[in-house]
Formats: C-alpha cells, sequence, structure tokens
C-alpha cells in the first residue's frame, strides 16, 4: 500500500512539473503581446480614466445649459413703534444663460474627451512600435544563436578530425589547437548573443506582464515576407496617424472656445415666483408674486475680442504643427519605402552569396582532408559561411522590423495583423 502511494505521488509530482515546464515556455506571437502590453500599460490605464473623467465633465458642463432651480424662503420679522409684524415668503428662483444652449458652450468639453482618446491612440501606437522592435531584435538573437551553435558544432567535429591527423603524423599539434581557439570564441561569442537575448526577454516580459515566466517567441516567415509585394501606398494615409487626429480635436476646441464668447454675449434669464405672507395689519394681506428679467452684456473691456484673438492664434499654430507632423510622416514613410526595396535587393544578393559560401566550404572540407589547404583556411571558409547566414537572417528581419513599422505608423495594426498570419 505504502509503495501505491510512492508511485502515485511520483506520478503526480511529474505531471505538475511537465505543466510548470510547459507554461514556462508558453508560445506568443507578435499580435498577442502587442494587446497584452496594452493591457498591461499603466500610462494607458491612466490615460484611459482620464477620458472618463473627461466624459463626465462634459455631461456636467452640458447640464449647464439648462435652467437651475432653487428654492428661496425668506422671514423679516419688522419692529415699529405702533405694532409689530413678521412677513415670510416661499418662491423659486431660475436663471438661464441661453448662451450656452445656443451655442452648445459643453461641446468645448467634448472635444477635450477626443483629445484624450487620440493621447491613448498615440500611447498605443508608440507601445506597438516598442514591443515590435523588441520581438523582432530577440527572434535576430535567436537566429544568431542558431547559426552559431551550428558553426560550433562542426568545428568541433572539425577539432576530432585536425587530432585524428596529428595523431596520425599528417597534420600537426598547431592545427588541433587552432581548432580549438576558434571553439573559444564561438563559445564566447554564444554566451554574449544570449545574454543579449535575455535582456530583451527580461523587458519583453516586464511590458507584457509576464515577470516570472519567459515567453517563447513565435518566429516569423520572413523569407516569405520579403519575397512579397511591397504594401499599396494607399494605406499611407497621414491622417490616420493619432498624432495628426490630435492637432485637428485641439483646433476644433479652440474654434468651439471662440463659440463660448459669443455665448458669453447674449442675454442670461432669470425668472422666479411665489407666495408672499404679509403680516402687516395696514397691508393688503397676503398675495402672489411673479417676475422675470434679462441680463444684457454690454461692455466688457475687449476681454471677448482677446479671447477670440487668442484661440485664433493658437489654430494657427496647431496648423503648422500639424503641417511639419504630415510632412515628417511623409518623409518616413518615403524613406522607409526606400529602405524596403533596397532590403529586398540585397536579400536576393546576399542569397547568392550564401549559395557560394556553402560550396566554397564544401570544397573546404575535402581540400582540408587532402591536405590541400591551411587549417585557418579551412576556418576562414566556415566563418564566411555562417557571417552570410547570419547577414542574410539579419536582412529579412530587418525587412520585416521595417514593415511592422510603417503598418503600424500608419495605424494599420490590423492590416499588420492579417499579413502576418
Amino acid at each position: 500500500m505504502i509503495k501505491i502511494s510512492f508511485v502515485i505521488q511520483i506520478f503526480i509530482s511529474l505531471i505538475l512539473s511537465q505543466s510548470v515546464l510547459s507554461a514556462q515556455n508558453a508560445v506568443i506571437d507578435l499580435e498577442t503581446a502587442i494587446r497584452k502590453a496594452e493591457s498591461n500599460s499603466y500610462v494607458i490605464k491612466s490615460q484611459k480614466f482620464e477620458k472618463s473623467a473627461a466624459e463626465q465633465n462634459y455631461e456636467n458642463q452640458r447640464s449647464k445649459t439648462l435652467p437651475d432651480l432653487s428654492l428661496l424662503l425668506f422671514r423679516q420679522d419688522r419692529f415699529l413703534s405702533a405694532y409689530n409684524f413678521h412677513q415670510q415668503s416661499a418662491s423659486l428662483r431660475s436663471s438661464w444663460a441661453l448662451g450656452d444652449l445656443i451655442m452648445n458652450s459643453a461641446d468645448v468639453a467634448k472635444s477635450e474627451s477626443r483629445i484624450i482618446e487620440s493621447k491613448i491612440e498615440q500611447e498605443k501606437l508608440s507601445n506597438e512600435r516598442r514591443v515590435a522592435g523588441i520581438y523582432l531584435q530577440t527572434l535576430l538573437k535567436e537566429t544568431e544563436i542558431e547559426i552559431q551553435s551550428k558553426r560550433l558544432e562542426l568545428m568541433m567535429m572539425h577539432r576530432t578530425v585536425a587530432e585524428i591527423g596529428w595523431k596520425a603524423g599528417t597534420r600537426s599539434k598547431l592545427d588541433v589547437l587552432q581548432s580549438e581557439n576558434e571553439i573559444s570564441k564561438i563559445e564566447e561569442e554564444i554566451e554574449r548573443i544570449k545574454n543579449e537575448k535575455e535582456k530583451l526577454l527580461s523587458e519583453f516580459d516586464s511590458i507584457v506582464g509576464n515577470d516570472s515566466l519567459s515567453y517563447e517567441l513565435e518566429p516569423i516567415e520572413a523569407e516569405k515576407m520579403i519575397g512579397q509585394l511591397l504594401p499599396d501606398t494607399s494605406i499611407l494615409s497621414v491622417n490616420e496617424n493619432p498624432f495628426i487626429k490630435e492637432f485637428d480635436y485641439r483646433a476644433n476646441t479652440e474654434m468651439l472656445r471662440k463659440d463660448v464668447v459669443t455665448a458669453q454675449q447674449l442675454p442670461a434669464l432669470g425668472f422666479g415666483g411665489g407666495y408672499f405672507f404679509d403680516g402687516d395689519p395696514t397691508g393688503d394681506g397676503n398675495y402672489w408674486q411673479f417676475n422675470v428679467g434679462l441680463k444684457l452684456p454690454l461692455f466688457m473691456w475687449g476681454s471677448t475680442d482677446y479671447q477670440r484673438q487668442l484661440s485664433e492664434a493658437k489654430i494657427l499654430s496647431l496648423q503648422s504643427q500639424k503641417m511639419n507632423i504630415q510632412r515628417e510622416l511623409n518623409i518616413f514613410y518615403r524613406k522607409t519605402f526606400s529602405e524596403l526595396e533596397n532590403y529586398k535587393e540585397i536579400s536576393k544578393i546576399q542569397k547568392e552569396r550564401e549559395a557560394i559560401a556553402e560550396h566554397a566550404f564544401a570544397i573546404a572540407q575535402v581540400d582540408y582532408k587532402a591536405g590541400l589547404i591551411t587549417n585557418l583556411a579551412f576556418i576562414d571558409a566556415q566563418q564566411s559561411l555562417a557571417e552570410i547566414k547570419i547577414k542574410t537572417k539579419e536582412t529579412r528581419l530587418r525587412y520585416v522590423a521595417k514593415l511592422v513599422d510603417l503598418y503600424l505608423a500608419a495605424n494599420k495594426s490590423d492590416m499588420l495583423f492579417t499579413l502576418l498570419k
């Protein structure tokens, strides 16, 4: 019975450890990473609360365009030489700033809410580009580790060949030492790349919200993507960029502020009524009282003109800033398209170079065994092949990185995620 219980405990432990290992190696793709990073961003959370507050402020300002209503209770005691009496009344009073209703003054608060919304989109865009950059840099490091590990494996096999040749008297001890030195250099390079990868993953995990576990990144088919046609330029509308939208919303807010100034020049209505209890024995007794009045702004010492001029100056400033951002975005789009075309051409050349380097390395292997080339020549051929493989992979991933950045800058993340699937 004890043995059966012990076996069951071991079985459960194995299952739990396996589940932990599988959790630690959770695979994540770029789209999921971006979505998780967005939900984990404290800045975005803060801005969403700010937007909620702005929406409540709009409702508050909108309520002020309607007439207010108040109850006035009044009592007065009078002590005269001949007699004493008191007066009291209950009345309703209301005031109404008609200008706020006519000119929709609350729309300023609504427009300010849209400004915050554009800031949320800006933060999302910055977040997306940051996550994508780390993701692709990490994939590049993984590629470098893979290539260097294969090179290390081949170099260790080569050292064995050199040792056999040295023992057989066909090679010198120097060949073995050179091979061991090259192995040490490769191992050192692998550790350096691993360290860089760990730094990237640490940052990635913190942004995505997985501090206790490490993700395994889903590879991107860079070779397939670089072989596809470039995206249509029609997607590159600068007006879709949230930074441009912010300037539009800010300019609209200033236009609405001018309407608020106009609202201040319109009359305000006041009205009320109630019942008056008159205890004066010489008076006419109790009575009802109703009143209505208008407040007409006549002179404000030029305040309204100054406010309009202030808004107009801000609008002109915002328009210039918007045009500058539009120009910079167009420059970025043209530059990125040029770089994408350049990466395509470089990739084709590197593919040809890789084929040549593979052929040269195959010949070097045969020639070294035949004693036709030196050990250093063999190492050089192997290193050249590894370098061109890394450069080819790097070019393809840089192409993908530029393509991703282009789609994100154009605020077309949905199109990007469809492309990556």
